[in-house]
């Protein structure tokens, strides 16, 4: 009887703060607000080697733009762009940025589901509009350090 009535009380609780907010996730993972809108692609490097220009990392041939809009509930949504401004490539997923981390759960690509997530894990900074991301790339034994930046709109 004494466990009956701790559980009865423990239930109770739990229902009583549940809608205060203790199951809420966006609570213990908030998106960090500045990284909230529409980035720009603005360069990138490889293990220090800049890339000319955006068609040397497009992910489709005639890619010369791109954009990524991290949204304030953990999905991101990328675009390219070509030289007439049409979406010519997209890809989403999940993200969580926490301290200088960054993880980006890539689910959708060319429009289509991927049967298997691919999850990217790297550090950023945003300084002045400026976000740069700096992440580990290639297969194992061939990796290279690949930093992009990306301009808040």
């Amino acid at each position: 009887m004494k466990y009956s009535k701790q559980l009865v009380c423990l239930l109770t609780l739990c229902l009583i703060l549940t809608p205060l907010g203790c199951s809420d996730k966006s609570s213990t993972n908030p998106v960090p607000p500045e990284f909230v809108g529409t980035w720009w692609y603005l360069t990138a490097s490889l293990d220090g080697v800049p890339y000319a220009s955006y068609s040397e990392v497009a992910n489709v041939e005639g890619g010369v733009a791109a954009s990524v809009i991290f949204a304030s509930n953990g999905t991101w949504n990328s675009e390219e762009y070509d030289a007439d401004q049409n979406v010519i490539f997209t890809q989403s997923g999940t993200f969580s940025a926490t301290a200088d981390s960054l993880t980006l759960i890539k689910t959708m690509s060319g429009g289509n589901p991927l049967d298997n997530p691919v999850t990217v894990l790297g550090s950023y900074v945003i300084v002045s509009d400026v976000l740069t991301i700096t992440h580990v790339v290639g297969p194992p034994g061939e990796t290279h350090t690949l930093i992009e930046y990306w301009e808040k709109e």
